[in-house]
């Protein structure tokens, strides 16, 4: 059976789509077994800190990565990244060698080899997932920093016609489109009325510093005015600018001016899966989900419910999409496992067979 096991793990059916991934340069330890390869073969050993034979096991494995089990276990220690403590996965009534075990078994560790030795961990907290949108830090950084206030200097228009110029860059770099370009050049001479207007209105008032969320409230409401002052029949009056105008001039500042000045709420519908509709509590600076599409039956790129942290060295992201490829997830039925753990479980159940 076991050599049986070996000729499965090994064919090229399996590694098929990552036969460049799993090698003497990667280590996962995963459901408290590690897993590497030696000779273009699959080694698995189970990875118990509790008993010293398999101590002794994984550590010859390790040390050729400059570290330990012993290593490993006070790394984590040392830069555990959650708010909850480890104790909190180690809870329950059991001995402390068996608390150990299960401590282990909950723990997913990538140790990769390249120039240097990168270790990545996995939140070992499942029960409680997380979906992080991608680049979620940058967008707070930038919603930070557009919500500072600028010198009324530092908010001055280039010249008209430089703005043309610049917008036509802007099509051709696909920072701006076509119709954004061609609505911008149709109201381009109230707009940098108002806009000179509104920066005269706070210099007469004393400020000298000002956010563009406040300068975009004064702006916008002086140009709605200035447009409803030229209908002629009052109830054809609008109470609010066109989204697109506003939406077009909002891009067009944020190249300008080389600040994210766009509303991060359209990110967030843009680049979070699925978000149909969304609210933001300005008072309580947070916003609320109103509603999610329903999941596709059909799985693209099923986004990972699990975080991963760097422990030493730097995230590659890359290694760590393809440990979880979609094949594998299909397989192993949890978004975020690495494809190792199906592996692994495999194994365990011909072990579970032999036996019997």
């Amino acid at each position: 059976i076991g050599r049986r096991v070996v000729e499965i793990l090994s064919s090229k059916l399996l590694f098929a789509t990552q036969p460049d991934l799993l090698t003497e340069n990667l280590i996962v330890i995963v459901n408290g077994y590690l897993f590497t390869v030696k000779g273009d073969r699959p080694v698995i050993i189970p990875f118990n800190p509790s008993l010293p034979k398999y101590v002794n096991d994984c550590d010859n494995i390790l040390q050729s990565f400059d570290t330990s089990v012993r290593g490993l276990l006070s790394l984590l220690e040392r830069h555990w990244p959650y708010s909850y403590k480890s104790q909190v996965v180690r809870q329950g009534f059991a001995s402390a060698a068996e608390k150990i075990t299960r401590f282990a078994r909950r723990l997913t560790i990538v140790v990769h080899r390249t120039d240097d030795v990168s270790i990545y961990f996995q939140d070992p907290k499942y029960e409680t997932p997380h979906m992080i949108p991608y680049k979620l830090d940058e967008v707070v950084e930038a919603i930070n920093f557009k919500n500072e206030s600028l010198p009324l200097v530092k908010w001055k228009l280039p010249d008209k016609e430089d703005v043309i110029k610049n917008m036509d860059g802007f099509v051709q770099e696909n920072l701006l489109s076509q119709s954004n370009r061609n609505t911008l050049l149709r109201e381009l001479d109230d707009l940098y009325d108002c806009w000179y207007d509104t920066l005269k209105s706070f210099a007469r008032e004393g400020e000298t510093q000002v956010s563009y969320k406040k300068l975009k409230i004064d702006f916008f409401c002086r140009f709605l005015a200035l447009k409803n002052s030229r209908l002629v029949q009052e109830d054809a009056h609008k109470s609010r600018n066109s989204s697109t105008l506003v939406s077009a001039w909002t891009k067009l500042l944020t190249e300008l001016f080389s600040r994210p000045l766009v509303n991060e709420r359209v990110w967030l519908r843009n680049n979070v899966p699925g978000i149909r509709r969304l609210w933001h509590d300005p008072d309580q600076g947070y916003y609320v989900v109103g509603g999610l599409a329903s999941p596709k039956r059909k799985i693209l790129r099923q986004p990972s419910i699990r975080q991963w942290h760097a422990l030493q060295g730097t995230l590659d992201t890359e290694l760590l999409t393809a440990l979880v490829d979609v094949d594998w997830v299909r397989t192993n039925q949890l978004a975020g496992n690495p494809c190792v753990a199906t592996l692994v479980s495999r194994w365990q159940e011909c072990q579970d067979h032999s036996v019997s």
